[in-house]
């Protein structure tokens, strides 16, 4: 998957941000900003070109190190509440690789 973070979020997960590929599928692209709700960490994940969103409430530093896996499970989770088919979920799981983007457009890439 391709993560468009914010700096917030580039901090939280202790990695350098990496170059914007010059191609990406915006199905694979997913903008990622972490806020404080109640003393706990919330990662907003929304979908550049679905717009569906994942919300996982509570990281801890140690959930951040398997932020990956957290994700992974997020988006199974929410394709199969909308009814998509199990080998569909897979293939795209298998299709992603992780990267990490500071987002260039933050206004517009959040749909506000």
């Amino acid at each position: 998957m391709i993560y468009q973070c914010t700096v917030d979020m580039i901090k939280a997960l202790k990695v350098e941000p990496s170059d914007k590929p010059d191609i990406y599928n915006a199905v694979y692209a997913w903008n990622v900003k972490v806020l404080k709700v109640n003393r706990r960490n919330l990662v907003y994940l929304m979908n550049n070109a679905s717009k569906l969103s994942i919300i996982l409430y509570g990281m801890t530093a140690k959930k951040f190190k398997d932020f990956d896996d957290h994700v992974r499970l997020g988006v199974r989770t929410i394709l199969k509440d909308c009814g998509v088919e199990t080998p569909i979920i897979e293939r795209y799981i298998e299709e992603t690789v992780r990267q990490s983007l500071p987002p260039e457009e933050p206004e517009s890439n959040w749909g506000y």
